[in-house]
Formats: C-alpha cells, structure tokens, sequence
C-alpha cells in the first residue's frame, strides 16, 4: 500500500512540476525536496520492506533524511503558495472598470 501511496505523490509532484509555468526557485526546490525524499524512502522500502528511520531527538518521533526532506519540502509549498496568493489578491487591477 504504501509502495503505491509513494508511486502516486511522485507522479503528482512531477505532474506538479512540469503542469507550473513558474521559473521560481524557491517552487522547484520545494518540489525537488518532497520528490527526492518520497524516492528515497521507497528505495527503503523496496530494499527493505520498511523505511529505515535512525535520527532519534528523543523529544521527537524518530525519522530519516528523506522524512526531513518531504516535510521541508511541503512545508515550502504551502509557505510558496500562501505567499503568492497573498501578493496576487493585493496587488491592485490594472484594469479600469
């Protein structure tokens, strides 16, 4: 299931990618993150049977760089988006009405 789950959110990610007319650095790093740790973590996986988590903080659930890389990323996204819907609804209409 999960093997499918991470098939799934790649293919949207490169969708994603290739469907955003941007050139923003920010966007394709963002995107770049959320793939590279969605593949690996389905190397894990596929070598594996499981995800191989070793970075234990003791005050945080145990994770590995891919996990670092697909939150970093997302969170990019979300932030990226906020932002850019914030800039558009205030910038003001060219258009006289």
């Amino acid at each position: 299931v999960f093997v499918v789950v991470a098939v799934v959110a790649m293919a949207a990610l490169i969708y994603a990618y290739h469907r955003s007319r941007k050139c923003d650095l920010l966007h394709d790093a963002a995107i770049a993150l959320a793939l590279g740790g969605a593949a690996g973590n389905l190397t894990d996986r596929l070598r594996f049977g499981s995800v191989v988590d070793f970075f234990d903080l003791r005050w945080w659930p145990v994770f590995n760089v891919a996990d670092a890389a697909i939150t970093v990323g997302i969170v990019l996204l979300a932030w990226g988006f906020l932002v850019s819907g914030r800039n558009s609804a205030a910038a003001p209409s060219s258009d006289p009405q």
